[in-house]
């Protein structure tokens, strides 16, 4: 069964498989951490949903930068349309709202249908290798495009560079680790719209701006075979901001026009442009 989280069937799918978990307390699980009892990922400790306080902060936040956003999430989809066959796939978790956009700008700004997956990356252990060899086995011969919404320090492009290349010599493949993300203040990443540190509106939430999903879970309750795992935190639901937030933007990306005098510049150094 399609698992698509609190968003659309058609905006992604979920490569995780979802599990129960006994919660952990950030104290304990730091703890067990520190003394190399558990990797972070054999753990979840719980998420609360926002306070009346904490919401009125982010929509302000959010009313703040949706122009500008909207228009780096047009910039980025426009230069991804110009390639030729494509799969989209998001690291999960903060990557899946920036890869549902793009999924949706593709469609009813540039008639591209392209398929949308999310996948678990874990720092230290692994990619979701079942994950990419479910993709592979639906899209051979596509281009994946992996996709965050911004880099920090740039770990994850780090973990994604060694991974896909254990990958692709495990496998004998020829999987691109690219990196493509809104903004790149790391300096890092391979594709990126901007390297100015704005605030991207879903970073300043957790599950309920991502599809009421967890982050990764990689314990013994995950098999050989099986998805890396994730919590669905169903109990959010009225409190979730998922659909509301690609809806939102998407009201914006829809007014703007596409100037297509400028093209991608491959530079973690140089932005990309739009002008609209």
């Amino acid at each position: 069964m399609k698992f698509s989280g609190s968003y659309k069937k058609d905006d992604v799918e979920f490569l995780v498989k979802v599990i129960d978990i006994d919660f952990v307390s950030v104290r304990e699980k730091e703890k067990l951490i520190q003394q190399k009892q558990k990797h972070y990922s054999e753990m979840l400790s719980p998420e609360y949903e926002p306070s009346e306080e904490y919401l009125k902060l982010f929509f302000q936040l959010f009313n703040l930068n949706k122009e500008r956003f909207a228009k780096d999430i047009l910039n980025l989809a426009y230069n991804l349309s110009l390639k030729k066959e494509i799969v989209l796939i998001s690291l999960l978790r903060a990557g899946t709202p920036i890869g549902v956009l793009l999924k949706r700008t593709l469609k009813e700004k540039f008639n591209l249908n392209v398929p949308h997956f999310s996948i678990s990356i874990i720092r230290d252990r692994e990619i979701d290798e079942n994950a990419l060899n479910y993709i592979l086995e639906k899209y051979p011969n596509r281009e994946f495009i992996f996709i965050d919404g911004w880099t920090g320090k740039g770990v994850i492009n780090r973990e994604l560079k060694k991974f896909i290349k254990q990958f692709n010599q495990k496998y004998n493949k020829n999987l691109s680790d690219k990196l493509y993300v809104i903004s790149d203040i790391a300096f890092v990443s391979d594709y990126a719209v901007t390297n100015d540190d704005y605030l991207i509106p879903s970073s300043a939430l957790n599950s309920t701006i991502s599809g009421l999903v967890s982050r990764s879970i990689l314990n013994e309750k995950i098999g050989k075979n099986e998805f890396h795992g994730c919590y669905y935190y169903k109990e959010f639901e009225k409190s979730d901001l998922s659909l509301w937030f690609i809806d939102e933007v998407m009201k914006i990306v829809n007014k703007l026009k596409v100037d297509k005098k400028e093209l991608l510049k491959k530079s973690s150094n140089k932005e990309i442009n739009i002008n609209n």
